[in-house]
């Protein structure tokens, strides 16, 4: 069972701050991430307001960190990260499912989308010493040695379309299952709903909201 520090008792803003990460900029972020999906055409592609929601979250991300001393890399051209040297930290951003952000009965949440070998290669670093790797990739590539010793973060995020609200959390995982979702974590900081007045559209709001992770080419 992880770690977690809930949203209620006010501890989140001091835990983030450990990993350099100031709250009002992920706060920021989801603002930024809800105004885009608003600003979608109802007659655009079904999967549009997912698309500009993510990629207006992980643009207001980077422009919110780098003042805090996290600089923005492209993992094989196609994972945005936000890395912290000093700290030696790495964030990601990723869809989660219902349980994001909540405490439900002790049960934890997983990605919404299964997560390919780039993400593999990351959560290696995450592996408490002595722990092996539990789903062994077929790649022969190692995990980029920029990263060695890096702890690897994800900003989980849920639409919630009933709840008019965003629900979110920055967790620390410790692995995937074996569909490749990211179900287990070491550490979860909780944080307060963003309440917003509408999820607009009849699809799930969730629908393409994450980063294109795709396996990597061993040549």
């Amino acid at each position: 069972m992880a770690l977690l520090v809930p949203a209620g008792d006010g501890g989140y803003e001091q835990r983030l701050m450990k990993i350099g990460i100031p709250y009002p900029d992920l706060a920021e972020s989801l603002g930024a991430s809800n105004t885009a999906r608003r600003s979608c055409h109802p007659d655009g592609a079904p999967t549009a307001p997912g698309y500009f929601a993510y990629n207006a979250l992980v643009a207001s991300l980077t422009g919110g960190l780098r003042g805090s001393g996290w600089r923005r890399v492209n993992l094989n051209g196609v994972l945005p990260l936000l890395v912290h040297d000093d700290r030696r930290e790495i964030l990601g951003v990723s869809s989660g499912d219902r349980l994001t952000g909540t405490s439900y009965l002790g049960r934890e949440p997983r990605s919404r989308y299964s997560k390919g070998e780039l993400t593999r290669r990351l959560l290696r670093s995450n592996q408490p010493p002595g722990q092996g790797v539990l789903f062994e990739s077929q790649s022969t590539e190692e995990p980029p040695e920029e990263f060695d010793g890096y702890s690897y973060w994800l900003f989980l995020v849920y639409f919630d379309k009933t709840e008019l609200e965003i629900r979110s959390e920055v967790s620390l995982p410790e692995g995937q299952n074996a569909k490749g979702y990211v179900s287990r974590w070491f550490h979860r900081i909780q944080l307060p709903p963003y309440a917003v007045d509408d999820i607009p559209g009849d699809d799930d709001p969730n629908g393409g909201f994450g980063p294109i992770d795709v396996p990597v080419d061993p040549r």
